[in-house]
């Protein structure tokens, strides 16, 4: 596959001028390479636990998958007659090649349990990211070769300016793997919302992408009630406020009209699989795929593209020491190498020029967070702790040094567009335009005994790869 297919960047083929330009290609071509070969860990597929968790359910067997805590959160707004449960899928335990092939056994004795209503929708940001594309496409697999009680289901994509190229994608993936598959029904979320009031009974709903909260009532409106609604994000706010920070309405409206309202804690990352190109095949996903080399390039994005400051709200949550993107290039370092090798790569580089052009390119993403991201990055809000930020600069150092060794990326400064439009181009061409100074400060290992705990709890979680 060529470059220009990739739909993440669209710079110009200047190779002859722009050197950064043809690096960066360069780069990609043996990043995708190295996704294949040696199976690396790329994005976290977070929605596809809650097609986990509804599958469980109808298999009456929720507690081999998931552990189950007390309610709280958009929980503590749901009747008294509602049941209420959070759940964490047991990552550690289970793949997704595990999950898939349990849940394929059997399809003509599923347990007919009264949990599973007949009508089913799926609210999705299809095209955010490639956990949505995944998510929707396994489960309209699942639907099509299970005998379920009841297969209406409509995907309702809420990204409604681009839904057209959305709808055409998700068709386009689903001829390509499964070309027998009937189409599902798709529509926008406009379309949704011209829907008679209180017309939906005792549906299904799982909400796997974010509903404005200006269209929260007209969408809870229009079901009378709800059998089952199941909602992926963290437990303590609703949709993962990691991902969008305004979507708490529609949740806190519909579970009070559900039966059952259960929400998945990601656990920012922790708690789901990641997506690999072993896995996706294990799901019927084939790796020469569209949606495969989609997949890909998302991971590529997340690890080697740079939101660009102004539309970084949240970005330093990603590249704390808990953070999904973070500990995905620390877990392709660990494939990349072999068993045993010392991969304390920062401690052999630190005294390099390299290295230290690392941190000046972190030191100064981190500044442009701090003063002109708009509204600042969440993660520097928490507190004014010089821990915060040297741990956000030594992470982020640590990370452009590994993907300069593991796959050649330049080691410069860009910007790479912003969710839902992503440039394709390079902007701000590296170390040269930084005003000259001092030595960069090291970033050593601190002490954090002196750090609030919600802070050291946020930014210290042990990775769990």
């Amino acid at each position: 596959m060529s470059f220009t297919e990739i739909t993440t960047f669209s710079a110009p083929r200047t190779d002859d001028v722009d050197p950064l330009d043809k690096n960066m290609r360069s780069a990609y071509d043996k990043f995708e390479k190295c996704a294949r070969d040696k199976d690396l860990t790329l994005t976290p597929c977070y929605d596809v636990t809650v097609l986990y968790l509804y599958q469980a359910l109808m298999n009456d067997n929720v507690d081999t998958f998931f552990t189950k805590s007390s309610p709280k959160g958009n929980l503590a707004a749901a009747s008294s007659d509602t049941e209420t449960a959070i759940y964490r899928y047991k990552r550690d335990e289970y793949t997704m090649e595990n999950i898939h092939n349990y849940m394929s056994h059997g399809a003509d004795s599923l347990p007919q349990t009264k949990q599973v209503a007949e009508y089913k929708i799926i609210f999705t940001d299809f095209g955010e990211e490639c956990d949505d594309e995944v998510t929707c496409v396994l489960f309209w697999q699942w639907v099509s070769s299970m005998k379920l009680p009841g297969t209406s289901i409509i995907f309702v994509f809420t990204d409604v300016p681009r839904f057209k190229e959305m709808e055409l994608k998700f068709f386009e993936f689903l001829k390509e793997l499964r070309p027998t598959l009937a189409k599902p029904m798709v529509m926008s979320l406009e379309t949704f919302k011209m829907a008679e009031d209180s017309s939906l009974v005792n549906y299904d709903v799982l909400q796997i992408g974010p509903i404005p909260n200006g269209d929260a009532v007209e969408v809870a409106n229009k079901f009378k009630s709800v059998n089952t609604f199941i909602l992926g994000g963290v437990a303590t706010g609703g949709m993962t406020n990691m991902k969008k920070g305004y979507s708490d309405d529609a949740p806190r409206l519909l579970c009070r009209k559900a039966k059952r309202m259960y929400e998945v804690d990601y656990e920012r990352g922790n708690a789901v699989p990641y997506n690999k190109r072993s896995q996706l095949n294990a799901c019927g996903i084939d790796p020469e795929s569209a949606l495969m080399r989609h997949v890909i390039k998302i991971g590529w994005r997340n690890t080697i593209g740079r939101a660009s400051y102004e539309a970084g709200k949240f970005v330093a949550p990603l590249i704390s020491t808990a953070g999904a993107n973070y500990r995905a290039v620390t877990q392709m370092w660990k494939e990349m190498h072999s068993e045993g090798a010392d991969t304390d790569i920062v401690f052999q580089e630190k005294d390099t020029s390299r290295y230290k052009e690392c941190v000046q390119i972190a030191d100064l993403y981190v500044s442009l967070l701090e003063n002109y991201a708009a509204p600042p990055s969440i993660a520097l809000q928490f507190a004014s702790s010089d821990f915060i930020r040297e741990s956000l600069v030594g992470n982020y150092a640590e990370m452009l040094l590994k993907l300069a060794i593991m796959f050649d990326v330049p080691v410069q400064m860009w910007g790479s567009g912003k969710a839902g439009a992503w440039e394709k181009m390079w902007d701000t061409p590296g170390t040269a335009d930084i005003p000259k100074g001092p030595e960069p400060r090291k970033y050593e290992k601190y002490s954090v005994m002196s750090v609030p705990e919600e802070v050291r709890k946020f930014f210290q979680t042990p990775s769990t790869f």
